[in-house]
């Protein structure tokens, strides 16, 4: 599942845990801040069903972007890319 997220004139997507944008700076402060939110809080729920968007609506919204477009996509492929990051914060 994919979403994309308007930041002024500036766009991002967001799929699998990552942010890709044109605009570096933009980049690397979502994927920063996603980062530390699965560090702090565990991120999505573990069975949530489109964990991307609860991303996009916790991350991207309290860093000012609205989101443009939802795509939902392959069950379970963007769940795992989640609990690939959770992981790497045990070892």
């Amino acid at each position: 599942m994919s979403v994309i997220m308007r930041f002024g004139s500036r766009k991002a997507i967001l799929h699998g845990a990552i942010w890709r944008a044109a605009d570096a700076a933009l980049e690397q402060m979502l994927n920063a801040a996603t980062r530390q939110w699965l560090e702090e809080t565990g991120g999505p729920a573990v069975g949530d069903a489109d964990p991307d968007f609860t991303t996009a609506l916790t991350i991207g919204v309290s860093h000012g972007g609205r989101i443009h477009r939802h795509l939902p996509g392959g069950e379970g492929r963007s769940r795992d890319a989640y609990v690939r990051a959770r992981q790497r914060k045990l070892f």
